[in-house]
């Protein structure tokens, strides 16, 4: 729904606003010999990248070889204006990410569902923030994190070399210093390490929390049986390990879809419990529903942001679609199905239960069948959730490394390794500070304002300013035989290995952090979850985009606009209580950091009356 992008770079291909096609450069590149261009950098010379034929003549240039040639259209890492720059692309093999574009709009939506969609929580937070604030936040986060949705899909899109959350924040916040006359190249990096920083603690406390989550339900079911938390710890970690071998979320999607199942059968166990209980006239007193203190209020909102997000992933599932162009529509779809899905819970559960509905759901359903076999359909939904939380994250790392996510014994695709000259030239780049790619920009390039060659540069240095970069392999600017011996290709081991060493030292490091979360008085879940929500979800979801819209997108109708602040600096101010009440509430319940964690937990108590479990009292009787 919103307008693709235009910068006005008329070079640019993609560009809405081309008219023509871009002229026609020599091939031919040789360094510039003029007096006045020694401080002017120039491009490493790359016989290996061709350029496409023109379709246009033009003149030849003097000193060119008289083929007629055009800028491909947008390679990874090029540019074609200064405003256009981005300081630090990660330079990753083409080949890998082409083999990984293979999703369709139907295995996006099921992912993303499966993923979001927690609707067991609605209540609960209802009861945090009361009926006017509940339903007017969850209204809101829908429409905000809609938009902001489409926004990352339409920067991503757009420019398709923007394809990890990091890299749309390095590009944004990279060309935001350049219209305030910062450093471009410190704020790009700034910017993207900060970034960086909150998807990896948003994803990889998720991933815990989950874990525990996974732990506590193990031993509810197996309330009788001999062993401690920590061993009920490290049996849901090896169930998990199986799934977080998982390549990408292409091959996720029959675990999401298995999970979806899940969402469903436990939207017909709600119904059943509520319908057969009818707390509202079978109970006496019925439900209540007070009004929440502001503290209640601020970590229901948090939780409703939690809730919602998921946004950390949405580049990177973009970057796996056969056809980017159609996200509009698997987000459409996403939010079609998971909106009214929160209302239903969110209203039904809130009038049924009160102020007594809890963060587990199934405390207040009767201790029956449906209840139980919700509680493991639960459990098993945490296999998914793990899994999805660690691949964002694994890739990451495994690109960098150029280990292909498509490939178990033997990469499909070659990489095309830089010259020794190449390396070398790029890794004495990287001490400096820089990077061998930005000197292919025309940055480098003194020009006029229509984007001509300043007056005294010749033809051949206007051809080594816009020559496009070469494609290397991933973390150019990192020495390749240190590349080689950390994905195990030094030793001569296929991706598959590589890939089930490292993800079973992440799932290990993981597992390793929640045993020292174990302890307190069973709030450490909702608090770490809390936390998760308040530091990254928020930023992620709800008012980063609306930064990376501002700086990459073009200028939006003035209410958008007011809409956009209102919520940047609301949500700001969200993210920075919700950290406050989380953490104070995290150190207060997580007793588990001493190495005195008490073997059983205090299990949850499912009571057969009724009543009792709906409100906390008895037929007839109060509280």
């Amino acid at each position: 729904g919103l307008k693709p992008l235009a910068h006005g770079c008329p070079s640019c291909p993609w560009s809405p606003r081309q008219q023509a096609p871009a002229p026609a450069r020599a091939h031919r590149v040789r360094p510039s010999r003029d007096p006045g261009q020694r401080g002017v950098r120039q491009a490493p010379i790359t016989p290996h990248v061709t350029m496409a034929p023109s379709t246009s003549e033009t003149p030849d240039a003097p000193g060119a070889s008289g083929a007629v040639t055009e800028a491909p259209p947008g390679p990874v890492g090029s540019s074609c204006s200064n405003e256009d720059l981005s300081w630090r692309l990660e330079k990753f093999d083409e080949g890998i990410l082409e083999d990984i574009r293979r999703m369709d709009v139907w295995e996006v939506v099921a992912n993303q569902v499966a993923f979001m969609a927690t609707p067991l929580l609605m209540p609960s937070l209802l009861a945090r923030t009361g009926w006017v604030l509940g339903i007017g936040f969850c209204l809101y986060s829908a429409v905000l994190t809609y938009m902001t949705g489409l926004i990352i899909g339409d920067i991503c899109v757009n420019e398709p070399h923007l394809h990890t959350y990091s890299l749309v924040a390095e590009e944004a916040f990279a060309r935001l210093g350049a219209r305030v006359g910062a450093p471009r190249r410190l704020c790009g990096r700034v910017g993207s390490s900060i970034v960086g920083f909150l998807q990896f603690a948003s994803y990889y406390l998720t991933g815990v929390a989950e874990l525990i989550y996974f732990e506590q339900y193990l031993a509810a079911l197996f309330q009788k049986h001999a062993l401690c938390q920590r061993t009920w710890l490290l049996i849901a970690a090896a169930m998990c390990w199986p799934c977080v071998q998982i390549p990408t979320f292409k091959e996720s999607r029959w675990l999401a879809m298995f999970t979806c199942f899940i969402i469903t059968f436990n939207v017909f166990v709600f119904i059943y419990e509520i319908a057969s209980v009818r707390p509202w006239t079978e109970c006496s007193p019925g439900p209540q529903w007070p009004q929440p203190s502001g503290a209640d209020m601020i970590r229901g909102m948090v939780g409703i942001a939690y809730a919602f997000g998921g946004h950390g992933l949405f580049p990177e599932q973009l970057r796996e679609m056969k056809k980017p162009e159609r996200w509009p529509k698997a987000v459409a779809w996403t939010y079609s199905i998971v909106v009214p899905v929160y209302l239903f819970f969110g209203c039904a559960g809130y009038f049924a239960f009160g102020h007594h509905a809890k963060a587990n759901l199934n405390l207040n359903y009767p201790d029956n069948v449906p209840n139980t076999l919700s509680i493991v359909a639960q459990s098993m939904q945490e296999l998914y959730y793990v899994a999805a939380s660690m691949i964002v994250l694994v890739l990451k790392v495994e690109l960098f490394l150029g280990v292909s996510p498509a490939a178990w014994c033997r990469e499909p695709r070659e990489l095309g390794p830089p010259t020794k000259e190449q390396e070398s030239s790029a890794w004495q780049a990287c001490a400096n500070g820089d990077s061998a790619e930005y000197s292919t920009s025309s940055s480098d390039t003194d020009t006029g304002d229509d984007g001509a060659p300043a007056a005294g540069q010749g033809s051949d240095s206007v051809e080594t300013a816009h020559a496009p970069a070469a494609a290397a392999p991933a973390g150019s600017c990192f020495p390749k035989r240190w590349r080689d011996r950390l994905s195990l290709r030094g030793c001569g081991a296929p991706p598959g290995v590589f890939r089930l060493v490292f993800r079973t030292l992440f799932l290990g490091s993981q597992a390793g952090l929640a045993l020292l979360m174990l302890g307190g008085d069973g709030d450490v879940l909702l608090s770490l979850q809390a936390l998760a929500g308040a530091v990254g979800f928020t930023a992620l979801t709800y008012f980063l985009p609306l930064v990376f819209g501002w700086a990459l997108l073009p200028k939006v109708r003035a209410a958008r606009c007011l809409f956009y602040l209102v919520s940047f600096v609301m949500c700001g101010l969200l993210m920075a209580v919700g950290i406050y009440f989380s953490v104070a509430d995290l150190i207060d319940t997580a007793g588990g950091f001493g190495a005195d964690v008490q073997c059983k937990i205090d299990a949850d108590e499912y009571l057969s009356d009724a009543c009792h479990a709906a409100l906390g009292n008895s037929v007839g009787d109060a509280v």
